[in-house]
């Protein structure tokens, strides 16, 4: 038993040896990756490989020559769970190069007509799947339909693509479109508007029930599909993100708005890219704040401005939510004025310094509240309220571009200093301009 044991270990222990010595052969005399993939593979223990494109692992591709689609995989270890590996340098197949190839991070490049079966091989692990694609540069003879929810609710943003037929028979995703929203036969149509678009898909955002008509064309056709709008829905919330904040002038919340089904079914949905926000209170005429679509698509961000009280609306279609807030003056010792450079986390101190720039050069400062310790992590930033003007010097010296960064262009030469102020404190700086 021990003898048969022993041969056992070393004939196992050969055959791997001959196993990396075949591997290392093969990554000397052709591709390095075949040793660098069977590394990969000992360690995760990968198992399994699934490949798909758009999200879908069972579909069929048809394209024009010269077109392309992307392709990513989903890799398993042998207990069945996933596994992180990167889509790049890795060695994806084409079963027909002459129809298309693949690149080393997925991207197949439709080259001729034909039909070629997709698959990735990673170390021993082939791919469980295949995905064919279908080469055929025919060309489109109509717009057969928008694709999307045929109803949908009040409060929504529903997204939409277009689907067109081909000279060739066959249907395909169109890619190249534009979208509008046309007005109905009878002129009337519900609360609705298009959000964001690109040349495969629109998003709208529908407000109130009724029908909006969607129009997609593409190179000359063009088809409408009326979206009947259901109003299913009860209440509409706003909730401040932390819950209840104190705000300072200069500091933003978040504000998300949820509404409820009036059936009572479902979870609370998102809906804070869709409504209608305003200030209906203001102060001596100016608003103590602003409100905006935040940059995550289902939230608002509330600045405060000015110290004061107001009171903020949502409506969306026939529900509406007003939420009262107070905006308390910016607590800070000290106002900095810094210049900040794209793409990098370099900056300048110019809180009553100065700076020489040419003609036509154009820098970005920011202002920020200071407190007493001076670390970064104690600063807020107050651009948006900052007021930043020339207090001596020409005028046109400079030109003054406010904003969330404040870019400020050399005009013609000269020395011009310029103030930051806000809440009472300011903060001085010299450009001169050569």
């Amino acid at each position: 038993m021990r003898r048969w044991f022993t041969n056992t270990r070393g004939i196992r222990w050969r055959g791997l040896l001959a196993g990396f010595c075949l591997l290392s052969l093969a990554a000397c005399e052709g591709d390095p990756r075949v040793l660098q993939e069977a590394v990969l593979a000992s360690n995760t223990n990968l198992s399994g490989l699934t490949i798909a494109f758009n999200d879908q692992a069972d579909a069929q591709a048809i394209l024009n020559i010269g077109e392309q689609l992307q392709f990513s995989f989903s890799a398993t270890n042998l207990n069945g769970q996933p596994v992180s590996i990167e889509n790049n340098d890795r060695r994806w197949i084409s079963s027909n190069t002459a129809v298309g190839t693949v690149s080393d991070s997925g991207i197949f490049i439709a080259r001729g007509n034909g039909t070629a079966l997709i698959s990735l091989r990673i170390g021993g692990i082939f791919s469980s799947n295949s995905l064919q694609v279908t080469v055929s540069n025919a060309e489109l003879v109509s717009i057969a339909r928008i694709a999307g929810p045929d109803t949908v609710s009040e409060c929504s943003s529903p997204s939409f693509t277009a689907i067109g037929s081909f000279s060739d028979g066959s249907e395909r995703s169109l890619s190249e479109l534009a979208w509008q929203l046309a007005e109905l036969d009878d002129g009337m149509a519900g609360d609705a508007s298009i959000i964001s678009q690109n040349a495969e898909s629109a998003t709208i955002a529908v407000r109130s029930a009724g029908t909006f008509r969607l129009q997609a064309t593409q190179d000359g056709f063009s088809t409408v599909a009326d979206i009947p709008v259901v109003a299913d829905l009860a209440t509409l919330e706003i909730t401040p993100l932390p819950v209840n904040p104190p705000i300072e002038v200069g500091q933003s919340i978040q504000l998300l708005a949820t509404a409820n089904s009036s059936d009572g079914s479902g979870a609370p949905r998102a809906v804070g890219n869709v409504v209608r926000w305003s200030l209906v209170e203001q102060v001596q005429g100016s608003a103590v704040a602003s409100v905006q679509p935040a940059a995550n698509g289902v939230s608002a961000q509330l600045l405060g401005l000015r110290s004061g009280a107001g009171t903020l609306l949502a409506v969306c279609g026939s529900l509406n939510q007003s939420v009262t807030f107070t905006v308390d003056e910016a607590r800070f010792d000290n106002l900095l004025i810094v210049q900040v450079f794209d793409n990098s986390d370099t900056e300048v101190d110019l809180t009553d310094g100065e700076i020489s720039i040419a003609q036509g050069e154009i820098i970005t400062v920011t202002a920020s509240g200071r407190s007493d310790g001076g670390g970064t992590s104690e600063r807020r930033d107050i651009t948006a309220v900052t007021d930043f003007r020339v207090i001596a010097g020409d005028d046109d010296v400079v030109d003054i571009e406010l904003g969330s960064e404040v870019e400020i262009t050399g005009e013609e030469a000269g020395t011009v200093t310029i103030e930051a102020a806000v809440n009472g404190d300011s903060a001085t700086f010299q450009v001169t301009v050569n």
